[in-house]
């Protein structure tokens, strides 16, 4: 657990009574607003502002400059970015860190340069059972996203397929083959680096995890001139709490809840799940409708939508829908549209469900496989 002294880190917590980025952008503009030469201005261009999606960036700079405007004050904008882009402000690194192409192509590399008696440790089948006459490539590019994404999730937590492997053979009693397994994890690992190295390239990863090891170690590996605004960011993992540890005095923490529910958020604004647990959650009854089938809770909602009140005068933007499974998303869409509902899903659109990629898709598989279903794919393509 990533501690950080709840002295150092200011705390603001923008309340229940109108949307929280209102508040936050409100907040700002009269934190830093100044009249010294005459007209007030207000100059963010050293701030750094930190929120959980590009959608909540773009609204809070159009709130920031319409507060701005309201007051007739000189505005200098921020720089407002993602949770995912703050690592990269927080310490320099002496090599250009591989990209995500980069990483999936070098751990390919890795796996395909491993001894076969690695890869059997790995994957548990023997060298000899593989098909000599397989696409190589084709063959590690699936093993390969599984790494990344392994990798990635471990270095977010300040791990690595080495502290692994170190703390379970610490383990009494565990099972011989998941031993072998991270440890022939840690090889590949190894062997991963190198490939980067040569290319002189670092990963983007393990520069991170670098970094916030520095707090653990008592060491300053992260500095910024900047100030920097954490705005309703409630999920930092370790590695990214640990960063900003070390720059504590610059972090201001603005979280989207009243300050009734302090003792439900750490020092960095991230829920404290334990206290989250027996929390009371103020719906009455009456707003709760029980259904049996996605198709009946979409309709559900459409229904609700069009029994809303006539004289709130509720606009389509000021209606949030919230959907826990995404297989819900596309029979609440399907029923939207049948009742003339205008929306849109703020998660986007993958780039693999567009009509030009599925028509490269389909090319690709008629090409490589040049089978009955991949041709049937092709030729009903629309495009």
């Amino acid at each position: 657990m990533i501690t950080v002294s709840s002295n150092v880190i200011e705390r603001i917590f923008l309340g229940l009574e109108q949307p929280p980025l209102q508040t936050a952008a409100e907040a700002i503009i009269s934190r830093y607003q100044e009249s010294s030469s005459g007209k007030p201005t207000v100059d963010l261009s050293n701030t750094l502002i930190v929120l959980p999606t590009l959608r909540s960036c773009r609204r809070l700079l159009q709130l920031l400059v319409d507060c701005a405007n309201d007051r007739a004050v000189v505005f200098t904008p921020p720089k407002i970015i993602t949770v995912g882009e703050l690592p990269e402000h927080l310490y320099s690194a002496d090599k250009l860190p591989a990209n995500d192409l980069a990483q999936q192509i070098a751990w390919a590399k890795a796996l395909d340069q491993s001894p076969p008696d690695v890869i059997e440790d790995l994957t548990g089948i023997a060298a000899e059972e593989k098909d000599e006459d397989e696409d190589e490539l084709q063959d590690w590019q699936p093993m390969a996203q599984l790494m990344v994404r392994l990798h990635t999730r471990l270095a977010s937590d300040i791990w690595s397929f080495r502290s692994v492997a170190r703390e379970v053979k610490k383990l009494k009693n565990f099972l011989a083959q998941e031993r072998k397994r991270w440890e022939a994890l840690e090889q590949i690992q190894g062997r991963y680096y190198k490939i980067l190295e040569s290319v002189d390239l670092w990963d983007r990863q393990a520069a991170r995890s670098y970094a916030a090891a520095g707090h653990r170690l008592k060491k300053q590996r992260c500095r910024t001139s900047s100030d920097i605004l954490l705005i309703g960011v409630a999920d930092l993992n370790r590695s990214l709490t640990a960063m900003l540890a070390q720059v504590a005095d610059k972090v201001t923490c603005m979280v989207a809840a009243d300050d009734s529910m302090a003792d439900r958020f750490d020092p960095m604004g991230s829920l404290i799940a334990e206290q989250w647990s027996d929390a009371t959650i103020p719906i009455v009854d009456n707003n709760i409708l029980i259904v049996d089938k996605p198709v009946d809770q979409a309709q559900a909602v459409v229904h609700h939508l069009h029994h809303l009140p006539t004289s709130k005068n509720v606009a389509t933007d000021q209606v949030t829908i919230g959907v826990p499974d995404p297989k819900i998303i596309p029979q609440l869409q399907r029923a939207l549209n049948s009742a003339g509902l205008p929306h849109r899903s703020l998660a986007g659109r993958a780039l693999d469900e567009t009509a030009p990629v599925k028509l490269m898709i389909a090319c690709r598989d008629y090409l490589r496989l040049n089978n009955y279903d991949s041709f049937a794919s092709l030729i009903r393509h629309p495009d």
